[in-house]
Formats: C-alpha cells, structure tokens, sequence
C-alpha cells in the first residue's frame, strides 16, 4: 500500500485507535516520522481524541424525571393557591363594594320615599308650616312638585291643606312671588282683603293694609273679594295684567300698570309708580329695618314716581330729600325727613 499525505488523515484516525493492520500501521508510523505537516495533523487528532475519551457519560439518577415531575406539580399546586387567594380577595372586595352601593340604594330610597310622603299632595301627609321673615329678611320656600315661593321683607305666610275640598290654602300678610307648579290640586292664597285661585302659574301678591295687589307673570288667576256679608266678587286676571282690590273698592278691577314693577323686589329693586310717600318709607323701613320720620307739611298728598337699586339706605333717602325739598338728618339709627319750609320755621 502507498501512502500519501492526502491519506493520512483518515488513516491517522485508526491509527490512534490502533484499529489498522500491523502493516499499515508500520507504513503509518514510518510516514509520520518523515513528514512533519503530517505529524503536526496527527497531533492535533491525537488531542481531539484525547478530549473525546475523556468525556465519559454520566450515569443519571434513575428518579430524577421523578422528582421534577413532583416539584413542577408542588410549583404549580402553589401557583394555583396563590391565583386562588386573590381570587377570593378580590370577590371579597367585590362583595363589599355591592354591599354599599345596595346600603347607598336603599338609603336612597328611603329619602326618597319621605320626600314623596312629605310634599306629594295625593298622599295623607299634606304639606303645612308656618313661615315667617322680619324686617331686612327675605325668606325661599320649596314644595317638592308643588310650589316655589320667595317670601318679601316683614311677612307672614301659612301652609294648610283642606282635606275635605283637596285644596291647598295659604294664608298671606305681606308680599311674595308664588310659582305653582301643579295642576293636579286647586291653590287658594287667601289675605284679609281678597281671594286668589290659581291652577299652576306664576304671580306676585302684595297684601298689606286693606287692599291686594295681584301680578301675573304667567297663566291667570282669579281674584275674588274677601268681604264678608257681602256678595262676592270675582275676576279673572289675565297673564300680564294687574288685578287690584284697593281698600275702597269691595270689587276687584284690572289696573293699568306694568307688571315687571310690582316683581322688580325679586331682584333686589324698588319701583314707585305714583305711591304715596307714606308707602314709600314704610316699604324702605321693612327693607333696611330702621325708622324714618316724616316731617313735611300734607304727606298724603305727596306722591313719588321712582325706582332704586338696593343701594346704601343714605343715598336712596338723599334722592327722595331732593325730589321733596327735604333734608335728612340721622339720630341714632334712625332718620328723619325734614321739608325745608318746617326747617324755616
């Protein structure tokens, strides 16, 4: 056999391995003593080889797949656990939370079944009160479904239900702006000198003295005399007009006035159309609870056509003084206008 050295890498194998034939395994021995390229490519075989044998297989434990399988079932059995305890925290959270909203619901509820039993006028409790404002106070009144009332300075206001004739009375002395907002039950505000009967509208009503002064801002209403012994009277008052029952007339008469005056209290102004300067202090006294003392010769005959904003009492009474050659002098809290002929004299 001939050897060249594009053989001997195969041979080298076997040769290290000392599977080759005595022969060959001369011829190889010899061939590697000669050739160095060879020789060094043996020695790298030699070393391979070498790093081979010396990776021996490991004899493994005949239980491990055992044991892993036993821990990934602990793992997972706590990983399950775990997913397990929020779960039921997390429901536990959710109870609570419906807990509550069904409190908050019947709470609710409660408050609103009340205010039904309260204010619906169609149950057995009927609303009623008495409501009362000073002087300088004004007063808002809410009926739920039923009324919305703003009660002017110094006035007394009184909330009946008539169950026989299902009818909501009120007994008014002094001013207030009523907004009915109903029509399901008749409402009756009664003062001392007229009637008004109203089904779901909005109106001012002024009752002071002997007279009513009734304006309507919204619907109709009809204003009926309140004297007694005498044949009533009734007339209905249109949207936009001004019914009046004054102290010396026992029938109630449409009046040629401007409504928007008579609710112009509301936002916090005084309008005078033609007004007896008595009926001027006496509405300025209840609004800046105070006393004002006339002193000019014939008041009744001094009329005053004007309106103020709620301005400081002092500026108001310095524009009346000049529209009646008057002066203002102050005592104490009190006032008093003075005519400048009685100054003179």
């Amino acid at each position: 056999m001939t050897l060249y050295c594009k053989n001997i890498v195969h041979l080298s194998v076997d040769y290290y391995s000392g599977s080759l034939e005595l022969f060959d395994e001369e011829k190889v021995a010899s061939h590697l003593r000669d050739c160095d390229s060879c020789r060094k490519n043996f020695e790298y075989i030699q070393c391979g080889m070498t790093a081979m044998d010396a990776l021996k297989p490991v004899q493994t434990d005949p239980y491990l797949w055992d044991d892993i399988e036993i821990s990934l079932q602990e793992d997972v059995r706590s990983r399950a656990m775990k997913r397990q305890y929020k779960i039921r925290q997390y429901k536990a959270q959710i109870r609570k939370l419906a807990a509550v909203f069904a409190v908050l619901l019947i709470i609710i509820g409660l408050y609103v079944s009340i205010q039904e039993m309260v204010f619906n006028p169609n149950d057995d409790i009927k609303p009623a009160g008495v409501y009362v404002t000073d002087r300088g106070e004004r007063k808002e009144i809410q009926l739920a479904g039923l009324a919305y009332i703003q009660l002017n300075y110094d006035s007394h206001l009184q909330i009946d239900h008539k169950n026989d004739a299902d009818k909501l009375i009120m007994n008014l002395s002094g001013e207030a702006f009523f907004r009915i907002d109903t029509d399901e039950i008749p409402v009756r505000i009664v003062t001392s000198s007229g009637i008004v009967n109203v089904h779901g509208t909005s109106f001012g009503t002024r009752a002071r003295g002997n007279g009513v002064v009734v304006a309507v801002e919204k619907g109709a209403v009809s204003l009926m005399n309140g004297v007694k012994n005498k044949e009533a009277s009734q007339l209905v008052i249109p949207e936009g007009s001004v019914g009046i029952i004054s102290p010396d007339r026992t029938t109630p008469f449409i009046a040629d006035s401007d409504v928007t005056n008579h609710l112009e209290w509301r936002y916090n102004k005084f309008v005078f159309d033609q007004s007896p300067i008595s009926e001027v202090i006496a509405e300025l006294e209840r609004a800046y609870n105070v006393i004002i003392r006339l002193d000019i010769p014939e008041p009744e005959v001094v009329f005053l056509t004007a309106s103020f904003h709620r301005d400081p009492l002092d500026i108001i009474l310095e524009e009346i003084a000049l529209a009646t050659s008057s002066k203002i002098y102050k005592e104490d809290s009190n006032y008093i206008i003075r005519s400048v002929m009685n100054e003179s004299d």
